[in-house]
């Protein structure tokens, strides 16, 4: 009788471990994309397949579109293939979405290092807030009623019918492109969007990571302290004089009775200033 148990308990851990792998198989069988370009469920699901734990399926969704616009058949300047673009380098390079994803799995350690990708496509907590936050102005630091133009880091960048992927796209203003900033910010689908208007009148809807805008100093004094962080705590990096053009990149935070800007200077140092001391 007790052999008989073991039997039988052996022969359903058999039994689980079976079904668990046939599940798994099932899954990674139907991920896939029907059209040249993946939908983002197609896209959830390719995550999941390739093992990217669910905390990483959105900063995953963020470079893929980044790098190809969800199109699987997309080829690079040099020989990159599909989704997250991978570089012929590796063998497991390939226009196939699944092995695509897997090699992305691979090469990001899960999704944990983003440091081979084009730093304009690597995740950002600032400029890629989780789908389902709501956090209004507290993502851009392009605010409406200014201009900013398009940075995309690659051809265009897509202007869309509303704030989220799954919008139409209405056009691709090319990069240099200047725009009017009239609406937003609105969170969803782990961008920040904010509606624009063209020189030629159209508007529509872009994802702000791809849009830098400029200030200039005018502080009033000899130089505006440019600091670690949004609030008066912070330390100070640098004292910018007045004149002094940035980008800025970040923000607005509010703090210590100022509102704070993120700004990137010529030379590519990077802090906070207080918003009241730039012009535009």
């Amino acid at each position: 009788m007790r052999s008989t148990m073991i039997m039988l308990a052996g022969m359903a851990l058999i039994a689980t471990v079976l079904v668990s792998v046939s599940t798994r198989e099932a899954h990674a069988q139907s991920a896939g994309c029907a059209g040249a370009q993946c939908t983002e469920a197609e896209m959830r699901a390719l995550v999941s397949a390739a093992g990217f734990p669910t905390a990483t399926h959105d900063d995953a969704l963020a470079v893929a579109w980044c790098e190809s616009n969800w199109r699987h058949r997309a080829t690079g300047a040099s020989g990159e293939r599909g989704l997250w673009q991978i570089h012929p380098i590796h063998p497991d390079s390939t226009h196939d979405p699944l092995g695509n994803a897997r090699a992305a799995y691979r090469i990001s350690k899960g999704g944990t290092d983003w440091s081979a990708w084009a730093s304009v496509c690597r995740p950002s907590s600032s400029s890629a807030p989780p789908p389902g936050s709501s956090t209004p102005g507290s993502s851009t630091g392009t605010p409406a009623g200014n201009n900013a133009t398009v940075a995309a880091g690659a051809s265009c960048l897509n202007l869309r019918a509303g704030a989220g992927l799954n919008h139409a796209i209405l056009n691709c203003l090319s990069t240099g492109t200047v725009v009017d900033v009239v609406g937003g910010p609105v969170d969803a689908n782990g961008h920040t969007w904010l509606k624009v208007r063209t020189s030629g009148g159209q508007e529509g809807w872009v994802a702000s990571r791809y849009l830098s805008s400029s200030a200039t100093v005018a502080a009033g004094a000899s130089c505006l302290n440019l600091r670690a962080g949004a609030g008066l705590n912070h330390a100070i990096l640098n004292c910018l004089s007045t004149g002094t053009v940035v980008d800025v990149v970040g923000g607005p935070v509010n703090a210590d009775g100022h509102t704070w800007l993120k700004v990137r200077t010529s030379g590519g140092q990077e802090g906070w200033v207080a918003s009241r001391y730039l012009t535009r």
